[in-house]
């Protein structure tokens, strides 16, 4: 009798797989359906070559200012009576040079050492441009410009980039940096 009950079960067993694996197989019967057509991309088209413009090289002009080294020294802030000054040169020697602002007339003067009266020229990155120069009435020693304290040249030399230089006739070119001094004595007279 136990092996009529296990037969049955087998054979129940059986006929739940073959059922099972009829069911599945009738799934995959029939025709398998086509996948759907590829659709096809137009051809890329060429990049156009990129233009290259030929620009000329730069020229150094031999001795070009913003290449030429900085006149020795440092800068030094002093507030007088007047507005305020700054001094730029080295410690126990005659300065290069003296920017000073007159609060009252709302002037700047830019003095260098040395040079003759005529023309002082101030350059910056941005361009370049001269006033007229005296003997300086505190010192003959050196020469002076007296400029507006909203003159848009100061600008230029406290945004230039790391330097100005200051010409005149009689002597070199003194080419200073353009630190937070020189920008402090402008706005203190403004």
């Amino acid at each position: 009798m136990i092996s009529i009950v296990l037969r049955m079960r087998l054979t129940y067993s059986s006929l739940v797989v073959l059922t099972l694996a009829a069911a599945l197989s009738g799934c995959a019967e029939g025709p398998i359906p086509a996948p759907p057509p590829q659709q096809t991309m137009p051809a890329p088209r060429p990049m156009p070559a990129p233009v290259i413009r030929q620009e000329p090289e730069p020229t150094l002009v031999a001795g070009a200012w913003a290449d030429a080294p900085l006149a020795p020294g440092n800068w030094v802030y002093r507030p007088n009576a007047q507005g305020s000054m700054a001094i730029y040169g080295v410690p126990g020697s005659s300065a290069h040079l003296v920017v000073a602002c007159d609060r009252a007339q709302r002037t700047v003067s830019i003095s260098r050492n040395g040079g003759t009266a005529g023309q002082l020229t101030l350059r910056a990155t941005s361009g370049l441009k001269s006033y007229e120069a005296r003997q300086s009435p505190v010192s003959p020693n050196y020469v002076e410009a007296v400029l507006a304290a909203n003159d848009p040249q100061l600008d230029a030399v406290i945004y230039s980039r790391g330097r100005f230089m200051v010409s005149g006739a009689g002597r070199s070119d003194v080419i200073a940096p353009n630190w937070s001094e020189f920008a402090r004595v402008v706005e203190d007279c403004r």
